[in-house]
């Protein structure tokens, strides 16, 4: 996790807030397997319902009233490492691209998938990385990024509470210190 990356700061504040056990992988430094350098995953979960390896995709969110678009492109490397942390963890470990979108006001269906924090509101869709791999287009040749087409992305993204067993979410979030009170309205709805 980056420190100055404010969509896992977020990420990671949503976490805490749901007491979900975490480890937050320092990406400072690019791993080594078999002499290919690999990108580092953001965050490692592991729940005995759930275990996760999380790479947090920060993106642009252009919501109005009437329309929602919403960026999903990753570059090649995020595939290929994430493929191979996945590979070097083993059955069990589901890979999972988290979308982080920033937005001015909550978001009218994430409920629990989605945090105050700094003056904003970030939302958060998971996609398993083999579900995304299977539908993907090239975006960029050049940055040899890739993405999925809207359709498809609205049709595979989950909120990224489904990731996780009900039982995170039984109890009230703790509040976080550096916004005050969390909005209940934010937690009124259900989680799953």
């Amino acid at each position: 996790m980056l420190a100055h990356n404010h969509y896992e700061r977020a990420f990671a504040a949503w976490l805490r807030a749901w007491r979900v056990p975490y480890v937050a992988v320092n990406e400072q430094q690019r791993a080594l397997w078999d002499d290919v350098s690999l990108k580092s995953m953001d965050f490692i979960v592991s729940l005995p319902e759930s275990r996760l390896l999380l790479d947090v995709k920060g993106r642009m969110s252009n919501r109005t009233a009437k329309r929602s678009s919403a960026e999903n492109w990753v570059t090649q490397d995020d595939l290929e490492s994430l493929t191979q942390w996945a590979g070097s963890f083993g059955n069990g470990f589901t890979p999972l691209l988290v979308f982080t979108y920033q937005q001015t006001l909550p978001h009218p269906h994430l409920s629990c998938s989605q945090i105050p924090l700094e003056g904003f509101h970030y939302g958060f869709y998971g996609i398993e990385l083999t579900r995304y791999a299977s539908a993907l287009k090239s975006r960029s040749k050049r940055w040899q990024t890739l993405s999925l087409p809207r359709d498809e992305f609205r049709r595979l993204r989950q909120p990224i509470a489904s990731f996780l067993p009900r039982s995170v979410f039984a109890a009230r979030p703790e509040r976080l210190a550096e916004d005050g009170e969390i909005i209940d309205a934010l937690f009124a709805g259900s989680c799953r």
